[in-house]
C-alpha cells in the first residue's frame, strides 16, 4: 500500500528590522515554530518566514507571539527615545539660533545700518547654533543610561516569552 503526503498548509510572515538584530529575529521567531522561507530570495534586512499551519499549540503561541511583538514594539520606541531628545533639543537650540542670526542680518542691513545690535545678536546665534552640536552626544549618553536598565528588562521579558513558546513546541 502506498503512503499518501498529507497537505500541510504554511503561514507566512516577513519581518523588517535593521541587519544587527535579524539575528535575535530569526532565534526568537524559531521558538514560536517559524522557520527561514528559503524559496524566497534574501535580503539584508528581511526574514521571510514560514510556518506549519498544523502546528501543537497553535493558539497559544499565537497569543504568546503577540505579546512579544508589542514588547518588540515598546523596545523599538525606548531604543529610538535615546536619539530623538538629543534630536529636538538639537534642532530647537539650531532654530533659535537661526532666527537671532537673522534679526542680526535684518539689523546690519537697515537703514542706517545698526552695526551694534548686530553684533549683539550675532554672537548669541552663533553660540546657540554650536551649542546644539555639543549638547547633542551629551544627552544620547544621558538617555541611554536613563533608558537601559528598561531595556534589560524588557529583554529579559522577551526571552520570558520565548521560552514558554519553545516550550510548548516540545
Amino acid at each position: 500500500m502506498e503512503k499518501t503526503e498529507i497537505y500541510s498548509g504554511y503561514e507566512y510572515k516577513e519581518i523588517k528590522g535593521s541587519y544587527e538584530k535579524i539575528s535575535f529575529y530569526l532565534d526568537s521567531y524559531q521558538c514560536f515554530g517559524w522557520e527561514v522561507n528559503d524559496s524566497v530570495p534574501a535580503k539584508s534586512n528581511h526574514l521571510h518566514l514560514k510556518r506549519n499551519r498544523n502546528i501543537t499549540n497553535r493558539m497559544e503561541l499565537t497569543r504568546l507571539q503577540r505579546n512579544f511583538e508589542a514588547d518588540l514594539e515598546k523596545i523599538h520606541a525606548l531604543e529610538e527615545s535615546k536619539r530623538s531628545v538629543a534630536r529636538i533639543t538639537s534642532a530647537v537650540l539650531i532654530a533659535l539660533g537661526i532666527i537671532i542670526l537673522a534679526c542680526a542680518v535684518f539689523a546690519v542691513t537697515s537703514t542706517p545700518p545698526k552695526y551694534m545690535i548686530c553684533a549683539l545678536l550675532g554672537t548669541p546665534g552663533i553660540l546657540l547654533c554650536i551649542l546644539a552640536i555639543l549638547v547633542r552626544k551629551p544627552l544620547v549618553r544621558y538617555r541611554t543610561n536613563k533608558v537601559a536598565p528598561i531595556l534589560e528588562a524588557r529583554y529579559e521579558k522577551l526571552y520570558e516569552i520565548c521560552d514558554k513558546a519553545k516550550k510548548l513546541l516540545e
